[in-house]
């Protein structure tokens, strides 16, 4: 990456991660609040250590369809390098080659394996 970008080829994909990364907590936490008051408005308990457990996993499941297309973007960006293909020259030119070469779909590639990854 220094090679070819020098010290800000480090930074490849950084603003993508972030736009990733702020959405995941905020849906995470806001999904598991919710599941966890709704658990306890049916139950009338608190949840116990397993079902926070799974409520957290839920909540991140949830977060993962949310944020998935631009968790694919950052990835193209920074993996191209690994690529043969052609470089995409930023964001916007990822979204529409993806859409354009392989339609919607294309943006839920792994989507399952990083459910697994993160719940």
């Amino acid at each position: 990456a220094v090679r070819e970008g020098g010290i800000l080829g480090l930074y490849t994909g950084f603003g993508p991660t972030v736009a990733r990364n702020m959405p995941m907590v905020c849906f995470t936490f806001t999904a598991f609040s919710r599941l966890k008051a709704a658990y306890q408005s049916r139950t009338g308990k608190e949840a116990s250590g397993m079902s926070s457990f799974a409520l957290g996993g839920f909540a991140a499941c949830v977060a993962c369809i949310a944020t998935q297309p631009v968790d694919v973007v950052k990835t193209r960006l920074m993996t191209q390098a690994l690529s043969n293909l052609t470089p995409y020259k930023g964001v916007g030119d990822c979204v529409a080659r993806m859409m354009r070469e392989e339609g919607a779909k294309a943006f839920f590639k792994g989507l399952i394996p990083r459910m697994i990854y993160v719940a």
